[in-house]
């Protein structure tokens, strides 16, 4: 019995050292996921290597591939662990059109005879193969080596090794139809493409490789693109510059409700919320947004903004976007990061004619909720970033972009809640309605004048100049109530 067990480990650890005996393959042209996959228009190129096999003078073998309409053989490189001169000998590929095969024969080695001083685990030949641009995106190329002899040095004996050969693969990324606007690529442009969108301009470009379309337009068509390291990004690539950013947001306005194919059915979730009403409240306050230039014809911008210093502030809380009268009717979209240090939007025109733009209005207002009861006096940073517009002929311009500094400060008193900042005037009154509001300058001089039946009126004061004014509201029970603002 003894015997047998001595028998039995003995050949299974033969058995292990020949199966661990092996020719094996190494992508060198990219690194980790992409090894997975093959690119049009691109080369490849694979190392290939014995494992587990000492002194070894030659190896020969075949390799043969399938995907022969758009998998070419390009050129080899020469290993120098063969030493010099070295021998390598390649047989142009023979293809058989019927069978989608096509068969390279390979030998290279050392030129003498095997003995100790020959190599191990010597790197056999370096191959590259170029992937033509008419290769279908999602095949599958099959890699396989087939009649593979070594010889090697073993014990004062040349022997003939047969390794195993493990079989390998590799996915084809290639072009791909892309509509312009439609990000989900779900047939149809609606709001839901604004949130995939958003959840790839947060990743960092250097994890993916991108291609920008050629030509490209925002033209609702179809449009050939090759795919990206991640298919799903590819789409969301709607103006074609190779890069996720809010330019492609506006591609989405520009073609919303367009489809193609089978259109599926709307679907009512959203991941943006539109057109939010917020509380009229004496703690909720509206920030400013402006851009510079007066550039006409727009009917969507779009832009990232640096909430940071607002949004881990502990006397204030982001709450969303609200819309100005820069268009005169207009949809808003979109999206606050989960630590608010960020929100992307997208506000757009109802009106697809020419579109006259209020450039002395904010473009919208960043709504804030203050958390502590008592008197404000803040200032806060907002970085635009990202910013775009588009044209009703589907023009995209990058917006000049200007960081808005706004010194908030409000003031509560006998129901009476004024708040400000450069830009503008709020003033809230939780008891009585209003009936005036007046401004005059330190000089007693009449500025503006404003006459009102509401209990919250915002009042734009951009126009006036830095200095120290009086506001008089005047409620509907006769009771005047004097501020003083600093601008």
């Amino acid at each position: 019995m003894k015997r047998f067990f001595i028998f039995i480990f003995c050949y299974f650890t033969l058995l292990l050292n020949a199966y661990s005996q092996v020719v094996s393959f190494e992508r060198t042209d990219v690194e980790g996921v992409r090894a997975d996959f093959v690119t049009a228009t691109f080369t490849f190129g694979i190392d290939i290597r014995l494992d587990s096999i000492e002194n070894c003078s030659n190896v020969a073998f075949e390799l043969i591939h399938n995907k022969t309409k758009y998998i070419k053989y390009s050129e080899m490189k020469v290993s120098t662990d063969w030493g010099d001169p070295g021998v390598h000998h390649i047989v142009q590929p023979a293809v058989d059109t019927i069978a989608d095969i096509a068969r390279i024969i390979v030998e290279a080695g050392t030129g003498f005879p095997a003995d100790s001083n020959s190599p191990n685990n010597p790197k056999v030949i370096h191959l590259e193969f170029v992937v033509c641009p008419n290769a279908i995106h999602g095949e599958v190329v099959d890699f396989h080596l087939e009649k593979v002899r070594a010889t090697v040095f073993r014990d004062t004996i040349i022997e003939l090794l047969i390794p195993i050969t493990p079989k390998f693969s590799y996915k084809v990324h290639s072009y791909v139809d892309v509509w312009p606007g439609d990000a989900d690529n779900n047939n149809i442009v609606d709001s839901r493409d604004f949130a995939i969108i958003s959840k790839y301009l947060e990743e960092p470009k250097q994890k993916m490789r991108a291609f920008k379309r050629n030509p490209t337009s925002t033209l609702w068509k179809s449009q050939k693109a090759i795919a990206w390291d991640t298919l799903a990004a590819t789409y969301c690539d709607c103006d074609g510059n190779g890069v996720v950013t809010n330019s492609d947001h506006l591609v989405v306005v520009y073609n919303m409700d367009s489809t193609w194919g089978a259109t599926p059915p709307k679907v009512k979730k959203q991941f943006f919320e539109e057109n939010v009403c917020f509380l009229k409240d004496s703690k909720i306050l509206h920030l400013p947004v402006y851009i510079k230039q007066n550039q006409q014809n727009l009917i969507a911008v779009a832009a990232s903004l640096n909430l940071q210093k607002i949004g881990i502030n502990d006397k204030l809380k982001v709450l969303g976007i609200e819309k100005s009268n820069f268009f005169r009717e207009n949809n808003i979209f979109y999206n606050i990061n989960k630590d608010s240090s960020w929100i992307n939007f997208v506000i757009t025109s109802k009106n697809r004619g020419l579109e006259e733009n209020y450039y002395a209005n904010p473009v919208c207002y960043i709504v804030v909720e203050k958390l502590i009861s008592q008197d404000i006096e803040n200032t806060c940073d907002i970085l635009v970033e990202d910013f775009y517009g588009i044209s009703n002929s589907g023009v995209i311009n990058k917006l000049e972009q200007k960081q808005v500094n706004s010194s908030i400060t409000e003031e509560k008193q006998d129901g009476l809640s004024i708040s400000y900042d450069r830009y503008n005037l709020n003033v809230v009154s939780s008891d009585y309605m209003i009936q005036k509001i007046k401004i005059i300058d330190y000089s007693g001089k009449d500025i503006d004048e404003y006459y009102t039946h509401n209990y919250d009126n915002k009042l734009n004061i951009n126009h006036l100049t830095k200095g120290i004014y009086f506001v008089i509201v005047i409620l509907e029970n006769k009771q005047t109530i004097i501020k003083k603002i600093s601008l």
